[in-house]
């Protein structure tokens, strides 16, 4: 039971639907009332409150902070403690602007705030009409990545985790249908997306989230499994897999880089090498700055996390 102000409640409410519903409304109310506060403050203001507002309240999240501390001790072994202690505030700080930036996504798709850098080729892929399929991680700002895409003309139909609640899950689809990716639930079924690529279409995925049954990598060094998703939709349609990552180079302001272009043969071991070589990319985005990283969720199970 994911809940933003009742955490608490999780295990009652769960035995009571009908309050869930009214706390799930009330929860959307009030993230409604933040997201009005942060677009009449502006791209550069709402990202600086929504920095603050994190770094002040993500430290007492009892549930996260001792995950987030864990990853952090497991992704910069050669820091001292002071000097990981200054990442990991200015993490929050880097969540807490994302958050924020929410209320402006389409103002951050503007040239003027989102500049991309293809080293993938894009304009041919397009031409030969062959599929893409976008792989980038919780970094910077993991939102502008459809938006880099779809600036670079390539058709989106990026594939989302749904929110349990409802109504907010409705609010950011909203959100990101406004600067043109359709989206695809995580779960559903895959003959749409398959005529999307296969049709020289896109899609987008973000590689750096634990899944029970995917395929056994590596990751810092410690054994956990990353989706097989991106290789398995490259095996049956021939897209063309492009790692992609989004870094913040000033408040509301981001640098896209399409990375060459990956591809996979036909056999299983094809997907297993994709899927390695993907998390490689992903463990050097982290190594580059990893303030801007999305430390709070789980990318071990918790027996591997405990070792850290």
């Amino acid at each position: 039971m994911k809940l933003i102000f009742a955490e608490r409640l999780g295990p009652w409410l769960e035995r009571n639907p009908g309050v869930l519903r009214a706390v799930w409304r009330v929860e959307a109310l009030l993230v409604r009332g933040l997201i009005a506060l942060f677009r009449a403050l502006g791209p550069e203001r709402s990202a600086a409150v929504g920095a603050w507002l994190l770094a002040r309240f993500g430290p007492r999240a009892r549930k996260k902070q001792p995950v987030v501390a864990a990853t952090l001790r497991r992704v910069t072994p050669d820091l001292t403690e002071a000097e990981r202690a200054r990442v990991l505030r200015a993490s929050w700080k880097s969540t807490g602007a994302v958050f924020a930036e929410y209320a402006h996504l389409e103002a951050l798709a503007s040239s003027e705030r989102l500049t991309l850098n293809d080293e993938a080729d894009l304009p041919g892929l397009l031409a030969a009409k062959r599929g893409i399929i976008f792989v980038g991680a919780h970094y910077g700002n993991w939102e502008v990545l459809a938006m880099a895409a779809s600036r670079a003309g390539c058709p989106m139909m990026a594939v989302y985790a749904p929110l349990q609640n409802p109504y907010l899950d409705e609010l950011l689809c909203a959100a990101r249908a406004s600067f043109g990716a359709d989206t695809v639930p995580r779960g559903a079924p895959l003959r749409p997306m398959l005529r999307h690529l296969r049709g020289g279409g896109a899609t987008g995925l973000l590689i750096d989230i634990r899944v029970p049954d995917g395929v056994p990598v590596n990751f810092f060094g410690a054994p956990t499994t990353f989706s097989a998703t991106p290789g398995r939709l490259a095996q049956r349609t021939g897209a063309a897999i492009v790692p992609l990552w989004a870094e913040r180079t000033a408040p509301a302001r981001y640098r896209v880089t399409f990375e060459p272009p990956l591809f996979v043969g036909s056999d299983e071991q094809s997907v297993t090498q994709v899927t390695e070589a993907l998390t490689a990319r992903c463990e050097a985005w982290i190594r580059h700055d990893p303030s801007q990283w999305l430390l709070a969720n789980r990318r071990w199970d918790k027996a591997t996390l405990a070792t850290f």
